[in-house]
């Protein structure tokens, strides 16, 4: 009796050391999904595709610090990028908010790309010597010039976008979206019109045109009302078309209120010279 009492209680302190732990929830522990492959997740970063896990509701600011966290590297995302951007208008911004960011290039950086595109092609085609004199004067203020648009233009341009966000979320009103759906939308569209930009400028430097202008504006429009369209569902077409060239007009009044603080500035620093050179007094 003492024997089975004693292999009782051998049995008893076994099993509770070997205690099988009850089985969780299957709901509690669904393991989270890489939005952009479908791979599962075990930690912040997917290990397939490498893309982190991105709160889509963040705020604008840990946006922008998101951004300068990565490099500015550029790798086999661009042509795929460029693609969707061309072909499919306001995709990106869809696919952005699907999660499936790591497939192109992040937007801002996109957009930061395609101004330098634009400064570098300003310069090419921004001769010093037409127009100007050999003058040592003339040569300095020409340089400044150009040394100021290649270093602020693109700042003015950058900053403008924010803004441009604004003007879409205050036609967009009715759909009640986060500023960030619209800030995306606004970095997509600016890099379009950015690359379309020089675009415009190679072909107008060989053969310039009223009717290359034409086209341009109107491409421009047409795009947005179709990104309008993709990414703003339930916009028709009539309100697309006005909202559209609303845009466009505040895009291109920015671009010139860019340009204007850039000749402001360097009105400012080169006063003396200016006075000097054309004998006036400001």
């Amino acid at each position: 009796m003492k024997t089975d009492e004693k292999n009782c209680s051998e049995l008893t302190d076994c099993a509770s050391e070997h205690e099988v732990m009850p089985m969780p929830d299957v709901q509690s522990v669904e393991q989270e999904v890489c939005k952009n492959c479908g791979t599962p997740l075990h930690g912040p970063y997917c290990h397939n595709c490498g893309q982190k896990t991105t709160d889509l509701s963040q705020s604008f600011w840990s946006f922008i610090v998101e951004y300068f966290s990565n490099t500015f590297q550029l790798d086999t995302r661009l042509l795929p990028t460029l693609k969707e951007m061309i072909i499919h208008p306001g995709r990106l911004t869809q696919e952005f908010f699907k999660g499936r960011i790591n497939s192109y290039v992040h937007p801002l950086k996109m957009n930061m790309f395609m101004l330098v595109i634009v400064i570098a092609i300003m310069a090419l085609f921004m001769n010093p010597s037409t127009n100007i004199s050999d003058d040592q004067t003339n040569a300095a203020l020409s340089s400044d010039l150009n040394s100021l648009i290649q270093t602020y233009l693109p700042v003015f341009i950058l900053l403008m976008t924010p803004v441009l966000g604004l003007v879409v979320q205050l036609f967009n009103l009715r759909k009640k979206r986060p500023f960030m759906e619209h800030f995306v939308f606004a970095l997509h569209f600016a890099a379009f019109m950015e690359m379309f930009i020089v675009l415009k400028m190679v072909v107008t430097h060989f053969c310039n045109n009223a009717w290359i202008d034409i086209c341009f504006y109107g491409v421009m429009v047409l795009y947005l009302m179709l990104s309008l369209r993709r990414v703003y569902a339930g916009t028709g077409w009539k309100g697309a078309f006005f909202k559209s060239l609303a845009i466009v007009f505040f895009y291109f009044a920015a671009m010139v209120a860019s340009i204007v603080l850039v000749a402001l500035l360097f009105v400012f620093k080169n006063y003396d010279k200016l006075e000097s050179l054309f004998s006036i007094t400001f």
